[in-house]
């Protein structure tokens, strides 16, 4: 398995799961301040 991410308007995170005879990739695309309020939000949580 091999994850890529990157920023550019969105935050791109991209992953490939190469499997004997073929690869499947799948990709996400989130806002930025999204992404952190939803990390910050799953760290609340785990913290409590």
């Amino acid at each position: 398995m091999e994850t890529y991410t990157w920023l550019d308007d969105l935050l791109v995170v991209a992953c490939r799961i190469r499997q004997p005879f073929r690869s499947e990739i799948f990709v996400a695309r989130v806002p930025p301040d999204e992404f952190v309020a939803t990390i910050d939000e799953a760290a609340r949580l785990l913290d409590s």
